[in-house]
């Protein structure tokens, strides 16, 4: 097993008590994940306890945290020198307009069989079409093949959720897999239409990311977590991260 491979299983046994949800996800075991970015919808408040166990994690020679306003890059460098990044969700925010809730993602949280906190099919298949259609790109192969490997009832859901939430007309959930001009503006509309995206909170969102930017420039990109010698602690102790 390769570094990679042990440190994703520690750190996904490590953060098992917090409340979390990884997002795009195509496969069911820690090990077996290829991509080098990890995305995962969590409690702005349970930062500090992920920063905790990958301080203590002997898996990682160095750790970079980059700040935004609604999700935050943490940066890792593995013992073998390979770079991977988790990003962690505090709001599926893009150029001011959310356009999914959190709390929902959170609260349909599930443990897979491997051990991993997932959000529902239904959720999970939404936030990979929407990041795609908003981004004007096809779904990717694999995360195609990954969904066509829902059985039938799983399927008939999400596409029940899919046409209730955005009123398109689709004959089968397959016909989103590939970016149309007409689905992305019905999609767009729906979503700027929600009261969660007034002009107001459109551009206070816009206004932070700005501020984020801007405070990054002047001060730092990133924040080091220190790495103690004596290992790791238990988890118990998650909650007194220290960031530097």
């Amino acid at each position: 097993m390769g570094d990679k491979a042990k440190f994703l299983n520690h750190f996904f046994e490590r953060i098992s008590e917090i409340r979390y949800a990884t997002m795009g996800l195509t496969v069911l075991h820690p090990e077996e994940i290829a991509e080098d970015i990890i995305q995962i919808a969590i409690n702005r408040e349970d930062t500090r306890k992920i920063l905790t166990v990958l301080e203590f994690s002997p898996y990682l020679k160095r750790v970079r945290l980059e700040e935004k306003p609604f999700y935050n890059f943490i940066h890792l460098k593995l013992s073998n020198g390979q770079w991977i990044q988790i990003q962690l969700i505090y709001g599926f925010v893009r150029k001011g307009i959310q356009f999914m809730n959190e709390k929902e993602v959170l609260n349909d949280s599930t443990v897979n069989s491997g051990g991993i906190k997932v959000t529902s099919q239904h959720l999970n298949f939404e936030y990979v079409w929407l990041i795609h259609c908003l981004n004007k790109t096809n779904v990717p192969n694999h995360q195609q093949l990954f969904f066509s490997q829902y059985n039938r009832n799983e399927r008939s859901a999400i596409f029940a959720h899919i046409r209730s939430r955005y009123f398109l007309e689709l004959n089968v959930l397959d016909e989103l897999y590939t970016f149309h001009k007409k689905t992305n503006r019905q999609v767009y509309e729906k979503i700027i239409r929600r009261k969660e995206n007034t002009w107001a909170k459109r551009n206070i969102r816009k206004t932070l990311y700005a501020l984020y930017s801007a405070l990054n420039l002047i001060k730092t990109k990133s924040i080091k977590v220190q790495f103690k010698g004596s290992g790791y602690h238990p988890f118990s102790k998650t909650e007194r991260a220290r960031v530097f």
